[in-house]
């Protein structure tokens, strides 16, 4: 994130340099159109919620190539227990991690990685 907002600090930089540009020699929307370019290109950084869920997921449970193959199928695996009830542990699900084994619903652990 801090590397995040070291690229918006820069294009606020720009943003602001091409406000008080003297526009009579330079195209404004050729300048803007490539400052919209660079936005778009720090929008494209930005994790989505998912992303950021499948992160946190990855530093409470282990990998178990039997039940899954990702950290995204173990939380779509968690995702359809959850609909069907939530309240089971999490351990019955995924294979936690030892410090966090047995701590978790499967609720609780949606809710601990922001996904309820």
């Amino acid at each position: 994130m801090k590397n995040l907002k070291n690229e918006l600090v820069e294009f606020k930089a720009m943003l602001c340099t091409s406000a008080n540009a003297d526009w009579s020699e330079n195209d404004p929307n050729q300048e803007f159109s490539s400052l919209a370019e660079n936005l778009q290109e720090i929008i494209n950084t930005i994790p989505s919620e998912r992303q950021e869920a499948i992160e946190k997921l990855s530093n409470l449970i282990c990998d178990d190539e039997d039940r899954y193959a990702n950290m995204d199928e173990a939380l779509q695996l968690l995702e359809a227990q959850s609909e069907i009830d939530g309240s089971v542990s999490a351990d019955d699900i995924v294979m936690m991690w030892e410090k966090v084994e047995w701590a978790f619903t499967v609720d609780e652990l949606l809710s601990e990685i922001g996904l309820l």
